[in-house]
């Protein structure tokens, strides 16, 4: 999505009637909420993208800290 098509759709929210309504991002394909904390973003000038944080529970349970772990304690046992 470009900021173009990100101010068309903000154009019909400008109101402030609209102030209070939450923004939900919505998985697709798995017919579910993402969780998005609000406010995380970051951006890249030089490749021109906006970056907005969210948490997607993985479907297999397993978070990415608990899988940086796991590499972690192999690679320190093959030591």
């Amino acid at each position: 999505m470009k900021i173009k098509d990100l101010r068309e759709i903000i154009k019909h929210f400008e109101s402030r009637e609209y102030d209070d309504w939450d923004v939900k991002l919505w998985d697709y394909n798995n017919q579910r909420n993402i969780k998005w904390p609000g406010g995380c973003y970051g951006f890249s000038k030089d490749n021109k993208y906006i970056t907005f944080t969210v948490d997607v529970p993985p479907v297999d349970g397993k978070k990415i800290d608990d899988r940086i772990e796991q590499l972690l304690n192999q690679i320190r046992s093959e030591k």
